[in-house]
This record gives C-alpha cells, structure tokens and sequence, in this order.
C-alpha cells in the first residue's frame, strides 16, 4: 500500500534517492525490484521520484530485497495524518 503525495517533504525525497542509490548500487532494475517487493513497476517508480510514500509493508519488502534497513523511511500513516486524512 502506498499514499499518494501532493507536495513531498524533504524526508521523502531524502527516501526516494536512498532507494534510487541503493537500487543502482546493486545494478537492479525498477521492474526487479518492484516484481520481488510485490509491488508494480509503477508504484515503484512513484516511490523513487518522492511521489508516493510507502506503507510499513512495502518498506520492509523493499528493504528485503534491497538487503538494506532503509532507515527513516517514510510512513503512509505519518503521510495521511499531515494531509488530514484518517488512519
């Protein structure tokens, strides 16, 4: 699950270039990454231009097949409430 984003915060787009770094360090493409995480290659390229946040879930996922504890990930809760949607 991810939530859409209308203007991103400079944590998330801190997220969305440690994804990008992380993902070329391995020489991975969108399409690996996302088929391993479960996720569309669509989403996944929301996350890595800083337009969608990830839910607990994908992050994990994502740090799975990224080998990696992306830390200070952002959180779709954390999203939602400053954008005044409920959790």
């Amino acid at each position: 699950m991810v939530v859409a984003m209308s203007n991103a915060n400079r944590t998330d787009l801190d997220f969305a270039a440690r994804l990008r770094g992380a993902r070329a360090a391995l020489d991975l493409t969108q399409d690996k990454v996302a088929s391993e995480a479960g996720i569309s290659r669509t989403c996944y390229s929301a996350l890595e231009r800083g337009r969608r946040v990830p839910h607990r879930l994908t992050r994990e996922a994502l740090a799975r097949v990224l080998g990696a504890a992306l830390i200070a990930m952002p959180d779709a809760n954390r999203a939602a409430k400053s954008q005044g949607e409920p959790t």
